[in-house]
Order: structure tokens, then sequence, then C-alpha cells
């Protein structure tokens, strides 16, 4: 950016050539197609991974040298570790999708009730075998979907 606003604040001296003016704006213009995709880079990589930025803070609190006579570094270097604790508290989000999984559960409770209704017809017939079928507990269910597990 710098470079464009240099190449034309250039433009209006005329002792300077077109040529020097054309490039320095070439150059803001290729530094800009570089820079802006690597600074989207670094804040998608920031934003991916919060652990390397709290490495950084960590860094930078270490570093500093901290005077045990004035309050303010002490608390400055207390703020900077909660700031990034304070970072993770987001991700137990998911734990309210774990919510709605009785829904499902109760879906699957109410699945047994049509195996409930051939059972007067087993009775007439072969009762034993229906009997010790519906004896046995539901199938262990999928705790996110609520689908029947295989093995």
């Amino acid at each position: 950016m710098a470079l464009i606003v240099a190449a034309i604040a250039t433009a209006f001296i005329d002792a300077i050539p077109v040529e020097v003016t054309i490039g320095l704006c070439a150059l803001g213009v290729i530094a800009g197609l570089v820079g802006v995709p690597l600074y989207i880079a670094h804040l998608l990589a920031g934003w991916r991974s919060p652990q390397s930025s709290k490495a950084a803070t960590g860094s930078v609190a270490d570093a500093a040298p901290v005077d045990t006579g004035t309050a303010e570094p002490a608390a400055s270097a207390v703020v900077e570790p909660d700031s990034a604790q304070a970072r993770p508290e987001p991700e137990p989000e998911p734990e309210p999708e774990s919510e709605p999984e009785p829904e499902p559960d109760v879906e699957a409770e109410a699945e047994p009730e049509p195996q409930a209704e051939p059972e007067p017809a087993a009775i007439e017939g072969e009762g034993d075998e229906t009997r010790e079928a519906s004896a046995e507990p539901p199938p262990a269910r999928c705790s996110c979907h609520g689908l029947p597990v295989s093995g």
C-alpha cells in the first residue's frame, strides 16, 4: 500500500522518470498479491490452532521482565493466561447437542410397540419363541443417531 502511495506521489514530481513511478506501482501490486494471501493464511492458522497463539503469549510473558515493586505488570501477566484460557471455553459447545439425544431414545422406545402387536398372534401359535424374543433387551443404540448398533 505504501509503495502504491509513493508511486502516486512520485507521479506528480517531474524530476522522477515515469518508469520509476510504474515500477513502484508494480511492486506495490505484487506486494499486495503476495501479502494478502499470506495474511489470510496467517489469520486462518491462528483461528484453527489457538494453541499456537497461547504459546506466543506465553513466550512473550516469559521474555518480558517483571518488576516486583509494581503491581501493574503482575496484573497484566495474570490477565494474559486468563484470556488464553478463555479461548478454549467455546470448545465444550458440542455438549448441548447431547441433550437432544434422549429424544431419539424416546423414538427408539416407540419402535418396539409394533413388535408388541404380533405377540397376540404369536401366542396363538408359537408363544414360547416370541416370549423369549420379547424378554431380551432391545438392541444397543447409537448415542448420536439412536440407530441400532451391530456388534
